[in-house]
């Protein structure tokens, strides 16, 4: 009875030994194929005509666009109204955010945090958030995501920040593009959605050709097509625009 005992219990051990093994193994390998690649790296300007609908608390707006982006922190921004009608102008870079609503004749200015323009357009989302989802790139480096799960179709992959905020990316398998990311606070509340429905490649550049961005938490969504444009060389630089003397100026910072 104790032989039989003694082997059975050699036999377990051994069992739990081989899938210990197998599993480790397993995770090893999986690790090595679900690592977050960077996007779009040798991409370090745009310039991009598009067509843009915006929608905030119900209200609808359609008008034109021209973006000029130069890096992940650098923008000039002009939105065209009907028969080319300039309702605003827009210029940020690292550490300045300027936006003058022509029809308000009111420039607000500040530094560029999701706060600030928040307070000047209503849309919650960072530059920085911004210029890059509109490159096709995370808003973080591909080393400060972590595999998360994935299925036939996507991987995706998370970030949680010290803010108990949380980033998800989610990765074509098909063509490793960005075809969606979202941003959750705590409590699972969905404060930024945004989708990449159709990609051009240029140069082995591959530009989001058209991006919906959804912002539940203050009823905002925004829709950008891009009728065509430059990168690198062939785009223009992003310039500054001059500041009306009769402009009313709210300090966004105070």
């Amino acid at each position: 009875m104790q032989n039989h005992f003694f082997k059975f219990f050699i036999t377990l051990n051994l069992l739990l030994i081989i899938v210990s093994c197998s599993s480790v193994k397993q995770n090893t390998d999986t690790q090595k194929i679900i690592t977050l690649q960077e996007f779009n790296t040798q991409l370090y300007r745009i310039e991009a005509n598009c067509i843009a609908n915006s929608e905030l608390n119900s209200q609808s707006l359609n008008f034109r666009a021209k973006v000029i982006i130069a890096g992940n922190d650098s923008v000039s921004l002009t939105l065209f109204g009907p028969f080319g009608i300039t309702l605003g102008k827009l210029f940020s870079d690292s550490k300045k955010f300027q936006f003058y609503n022509t029809m308000e004749n009111t420039i607000y200015m500040g530094s560029p945090t999701e706060e600030n323009i928040k307070k000047a357009t209503n849309l919650s989302i960072s530059m920085n958030d911004f210029l890059k989802l509109f490159q096709g790139k995370t808003p973080f480096n591909s080393t400060d995501y972590k595999f998360h799960s994935t299925n036939n179709e996507n991987q995706i992959y998370n970030r949680i920040d010290n803010n108990n905020f949380a980033d998800f990316a989610v990765i074509s398998n098909s063509n490793k593009q960005l075809i969606q990311y979202q941003r959750k606070e705590k409590g699972d509340i969905l404060i930024l959605n945004s989708t990449f429905n159709t990609y051009k490649s240029v140069d082995k550049i591959e530009i989001p050709t058209k991006i919906n961005f959804s912002m539940p938490t203050v009823g905002g969504k925004l829709i950008i097509e891009l009728e065509n444009f430059k990168i690198n060389s062939q785009a223009s630089l992003p310039e500054n625009f001059s500041i009306p003397r009769t402009a009313k100026i709210i300090d966004l910072d105070k």
